[in-house]
């Protein structure tokens, strides 16, 4: 999942470890890329950009590592989501996948 704006693209992947899969996202900015976020692949729910600000939707769960800052915009992570939130938000990209 990729999120832009006029300024830098903010995308989420995951990679498979040797017994887990981890979700990674990054920011990138012209040519250079920050990682700003590893965690467990369970609870992802969205990216948003608002002003100065990355908001990391995710269900609370394990995190190894969050940045506070990429590029001039602040990090958030925000765990306050509700399970129904997170659903329907899996389900939107399922259906764009389709």
């Amino acid at each position: 999942m990729t999120v832009k704006n006029n300024d830098i693209e903010v995308t989420k992947y995951e990679i498979s470890e040797i017994s887990t899969v981890h979700d990674f996202i990054e920011v990138k900015k012209g040519n250079s890329a920050i990682k700003i976020m590893e965690a467990n692949s369970y609870g992802f729910a969205d990216i948003l950009i608002s002003r100065d600000t990355i908001v990391l939707q995710y269900l609370p769960d394990v995190f190894y590592y969050i940045a506070d800052k990429a590029f001039n915009y602040k990090i958030k992570l925000d765990t306050t989501i509700s399970v129904d939130y997170w659903r329907q938000k899996v389900e939107q990209r399922e259906n764009l996948k389709k």
